[in-house]
Protein backbone atom coordinates (compact mmCIF):
# COMPACT_ATOMS: atom_id res chain seq x y z
CA UNK A 1 0.00 0.00 0.00
CA UNK A 2 2.75 2.46 0.89
CA UNK A 3 4.41 2.02 -2.50
CA UNK A 4 1.05 2.74 -4.19
CA UNK A 5 0.05 5.70 -2.01
CA UNK A 6 -0.88 7.98 -4.92
CA UNK A 7 -3.10 5.46 -6.68
CA UNK A 8 -6.85 5.18 -6.37
CA UNK A 9 -7.49 2.70 -3.55
CA UNK A 10 -10.53 1.38 -5.43
CA UNK A 11 -8.21 -0.18 -8.04
CA UNK A 12 -6.16 -1.90 -5.33
CA UNK A 13 -9.31 -2.90 -3.42
CA UNK A 14 -10.84 -4.62 -6.43
CA UNK A 15 -7.59 -6.38 -7.35
CA UNK A 16 -7.07 -7.56 -3.78
CA UNK A 17 -10.65 -8.71 -3.26
CA UNK A 18 -10.55 -10.51 -6.62
CA UNK A 19 -7.32 -12.21 -5.52
CA UNK A 20 -8.76 -13.34 -2.18
CA UNK A 21 -11.94 -14.63 -3.81
CA UNK A 22 -9.93 -16.42 -6.50
CA UNK A 23 -7.80 -18.18 -3.89
CA UNK A 24 -10.76 -19.02 -1.63
CA UNK A 25 -12.68 -20.43 -4.61
CA UNK A 26 -9.64 -22.47 -5.65
CA UNK A 27 -9.29 -24.05 -2.21
CA UNK A 28 -13.03 -24.60 -1.97
CA UNK A 29 -12.84 -26.44 -5.28
CA UNK A 30 -10.03 -28.61 -3.87
CA UNK A 31 -12.16 -29.26 -0.79
CA UNK A 32 -15.07 -30.42 -2.91
CA UNK A 33 -12.78 -32.62 -5.01
CA UNK A 34 -11.23 -34.25 -1.95
CA UNK A 35 -14.11 -34.43 0.54
CA UNK A 36 -17.16 -34.00 -1.71
CA UNK A 37 -18.07 -30.95 0.36
CA UNK A 38 -16.93 -27.51 1.33
CA UNK A 39 -14.95 -27.63 4.55
CA UNK A 40 -14.74 -24.88 7.15
CA UNK A 41 -11.95 -22.90 5.53
CA UNK A 42 -9.39 -20.93 7.52
CA UNK A 43 -8.27 -17.75 5.80
CA UNK A 44 -5.00 -16.31 7.03
CA UNK A 45 -4.70 -12.55 6.71
CA UNK A 46 -1.44 -11.06 7.91
CA UNK A 47 -1.33 -7.88 9.94
CA UNK A 48 -0.33 -5.40 7.27
CA UNK A 49 -1.51 -2.19 5.63
CA UNK A 50 -3.55 -3.75 2.81
CA UNK A 51 -5.54 -6.01 5.14
CA UNK A 52 -6.08 -3.17 7.62
CA UNK A 53 -7.31 -0.91 4.82
CA UNK A 54 -9.68 -3.46 3.32
CA UNK A 55 -10.77 -5.73 6.21
CA UNK A 56 -14.34 -4.41 6.18
CA UNK A 57 -14.48 -4.97 2.42
CA UNK A 58 -13.01 -8.47 2.79
CA UNK A 59 -15.62 -9.53 5.34
CA UNK A 60 -18.43 -7.94 3.30
CA UNK A 61 -17.27 -9.69 0.13
CA UNK A 62 -17.22 -13.15 1.69
CA UNK A 63 -20.61 -12.59 3.32
CA UNK A 64 -22.07 -11.35 0.02
CA UNK A 65 -20.94 -14.60 -1.59
CA UNK A 66 -22.71 -16.70 1.03
CA UNK A 67 -19.76 -17.48 3.26
CA UNK A 68 -20.19 -17.20 7.02
CA UNK A 69 -17.54 -16.27 9.54
CA UNK A 70 -16.94 -18.81 12.27
CA UNK A 71 -14.49 -18.78 15.12
CA UNK A 72 -11.27 -20.80 14.87
CA UNK A 73 -12.54 -23.47 17.29
CA UNK A 74 -15.48 -24.24 15.02
CA UNK A 75 -13.40 -24.09 11.85
CA UNK A 76 -10.72 -26.44 13.15
CA UNK A 77 -13.34 -28.87 14.44
CA UNK A 78 -13.88 -29.89 10.82
CA UNK A 79 -12.58 -33.42 10.34
CA UNK A 80 -10.47 -32.22 7.38
CA UNK A 81 -8.03 -30.71 9.86
CA UNK A 82 -7.25 -34.12 11.37
CA UNK A 83 -5.79 -35.31 8.07
CA UNK A 84 -2.01 -35.77 7.93
CA UNK A 85 -0.89 -35.71 4.31
CA UNK A 86 2.13 -37.83 3.45
CA UNK A 87 3.54 -35.83 0.56
CA UNK A 88 6.32 -33.38 -0.13
CA UNK A 89 6.84 -30.51 -0.49
CA UNK A 90 5.55 -29.53 2.90
CA UNK A 91 4.49 -26.00 3.67
CA UNK A 92 1.44 -25.78 1.47
CA UNK A 93 -2.10 -25.96 2.84
CA UNK A 94 -3.66 -29.17 4.08
CA UNK A 95 -6.02 -29.10 1.10
CA UNK A 96 -3.19 -28.60 -1.37
CA UNK A 97 -1.20 -31.44 0.18
CA UNK A 98 -4.21 -33.76 0.15
CA UNK A 99 -4.91 -32.82 -3.47
CA UNK A 100 -1.32 -33.69 -4.37
CA UNK A 101 -1.57 -36.95 -2.42
CA UNK A 102 -4.77 -37.75 -4.36
CA UNK A 103 -2.98 -36.81 -7.61
CA UNK A 104 -5.43 -34.08 -8.56
CA UNK A 105 -4.25 -32.34 -11.74
CA UNK A 106 -3.17 -28.74 -12.29
CA UNK A 107 -1.98 -27.87 -8.78
CA UNK A 108 -0.18 -24.55 -8.58
CA UNK A 109 3.22 -24.76 -6.93
CA UNK A 110 4.02 -22.81 -4.98
CA UNK A 111 0.32 -22.17 -4.55
CA UNK A 112 0.80 -18.45 -3.87
CA UNK A 113 3.51 -16.97 -6.06
CA UNK A 114 4.30 -14.00 -8.27
CA UNK A 115 4.37 -16.36 -11.24
CA UNK A 116 0.57 -16.41 -11.04
CA UNK A 117 -0.20 -13.02 -9.53
CA UNK A 118 2.19 -10.64 -11.32
CA UNK A 119 0.56 -10.82 -14.78
CA UNK A 120 -2.78 -9.88 -13.23
CA UNK A 121 -1.30 -6.87 -11.45
CA UNK A 122 0.73 -5.88 -14.51
CA UNK A 123 -2.48 -5.81 -16.55
CA UNK A 124 -3.86 -3.29 -14.06
CA UNK A 125 -0.73 -1.20 -14.35
CA UNK A 126 0.23 -1.82 -10.74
Amino acid sequence: MASHGEEDPAVLRKAYLDHLWNRASYYDQLSNSIFDRSINHVILLHTNAINAAFIVDIVAMFRSKGWALVDPEEAYSDSAYTEVPEVLPAGESILWSLAKQNELPDLRYPAEDATYEKPILDALGL
